[in-house]
């Protein structure tokens, strides 16, 4: 399983797209594996916040995140 989120997080960081939201909404620990994927794990609890209209949650995950420096350049 490490390898297919390494895999998928190699062709996000290429491409800028991520194909599964899903399997970010499952990461669990391999989430720990980089900076990035914890990103992205993150910010995709963000956005479940966001759509569920958690506007106060979203916002402090996403301030907690940009103070954070995880996310990649």
């Amino acid at each position: 399983m490490c390898t297919l989120i390494l895999q998928i997080l190699h062709k996000y960081m290429s491409d800028g797209h991520f194909e599964s939201s899903t399997l970010l909404d499952h990461l669990g620990p391999a989430m720990l594996l980089s900076d990035t994927l914890t990103f992205l794990g993150k910010y995709r609890e963000f956005h479940v916040m966001y759509q569920e209209g958690r506007y106060e949650e979203a916002a402090a995950l996403l301030v907690s995140l940009i103070s954070s420096r995880l996310a990649p350049e």
